[in-house]
């Protein structure tokens, strides 16, 4: 009896250890930021891409891919600084960049989707490259460079400003914006490039935005400026760090990158910061779809938020109380009932153990 007694409490001891093992955890599985294996100590200065397919460039002729599964270099077969990237395609992919000491070179490389290859060199630095479709490409640099490409060649664009423009952005090839320092913002009509107050002398890295009238610019000190269609206005993030990349979703969901392992995200109401779990200097952010979000930075640093859950990434205004969407539960069972009969289960099982060994301890 007391044989039997013991393989019964073995037996429930197993199955409450199954029960818990198998329980779904709706606390855990993606929500915040994590440290991936980028291969490099080199600094990576801007991503794009879409997925799995994902595009990374940086420092001394940095150029690297993630397939979904891990990173890997690409031969770039230089050692110029790559400070932005863009495609169209994973077979469609630009990247600009400037000599490794800067002063006089520029340069942009153009990937297939097979090999890299040398599509134009300048005398002006390159920052920065956005493009409406393969034959609508934006590049823009030192001194006021606009660099266009149509299809089959480069031509030099008037921008009307002789600052260093380090971001360009735009939502059709009708409607792009680029800006840089000390403040500067010039739009793009389609047909000729005009300044634009910005009402800020801070030097501006990167820009993004929804549509034509929500647009976003990034900067040193703690500078985050919005457009709404008419005009450019500051917006308080709370922080005085040096801010270098944006990327969104939506007018409720953007996040911005930079100094210090900074990350902000805005929920249409407030920016509020994140916990990105480094101190390093963060340059871009990019997301593939909106539950997945890649960050590079200094030191060959790349982050990823995966899946991230409600709480971590608010979209929902202050003043509205969240309710919370039920996590689906197994078995299309409602997802109310699935802890309840859980708990109750664990309770049961527990009981039915506990009675076997008193009855053993007889």
């Amino acid at each position: 009896m007391k044989a039997l007694s013991v393989i019964g409490v073995s037996v429930a001891a197993a199955v409450v250890l199954t029960f818990v093992a198998s329980y779904p955890s709706y606390c855990d599985g993606g929500d915040g930021w994590s440290s991936m294996e980028s291969g490099t100590g080199k600094r990576i200065f801007s991503i794009w891409g879409t997925s799995p397919h994902v595009f990374a460039s940086g420092w001394d002729g940095a150029l690297l891919h993630y397939d979904g599964l891990a990173w890997s270099a690409m031969s770039s077969g230089s050692d110029d600084w790559f400070w932005g990237i863009w495609g169209n395609s994973p077979s469609d992919v630009f990247a600009v960049g400037s000599g490794a000491k800067r002063g006089g070179r520029g340069v942009v490389l153009y990937y297939d989707g097979d090999d890299w290859s040398e599509m134009l060199v300048t005398d002006t630095d390159l920052y920065d490259v956005w493009s409406a479709s393969s034959c609508d490409v934006f590049a823009v640099g030192e001194k006021g460079t606009v660099m266009h490409f149509d299809g089959s060649s480069w031509t030099h664009m008037n921008s009307n400003s002789r600052k260093a423009l380090w971001g360009v952005w735009g939502t059709s090839s009708t409607d792009v914006f680029a800006a840089g320092g000390d403040g500067a913002i010039v739009h793009y009509n389609g047909s000729s490039w005009s300044s634009m107050e910005s009402g800020s002398a801070d030097w501006i890295w990167d820009l993004w935005g929804t549509s034509p009238s929500d647009v976003y610019a990034a900067g040193e000190h703690g500078t985050i400026l919005h457009y709404n269609g008419s005009s450019w206005s500051h917006m308080d993030i709370g922080t005085d760090a040096w801010m270098k990349g944006l990327w969104g979703t939506s007018p409720s969901d953007v996040y911005a990158v930079g100094e210090e392992g900074t990350i902000l995200h805005y929920d249409g109401y407030d920016w509020k910061p994140m916990d990105s779990g480094t101190g390093t200097k963060l340059y871009e952010i990019l997301g593939v779809s909106p539950t997945d979000i890649f960050v590079v930075g200094a030191v060959g640093t790349v982050l990823r938020y995966s899946n991230p859950q409600p709480s971590s990434s608010p979209t929902i205004a202050p003043t509205a109380e969240p309710t919370p969407n039920p996590a689906p539960a197994p078995d299309g069972m409602p997802a109310w009932l699935w802890p309840t009969i859980g708990a109750c289960g664990g309770i049961l099982i527990l009981s039915m153990a506990a009675a076997l060994y008193r009855q053993w301890r007889r």
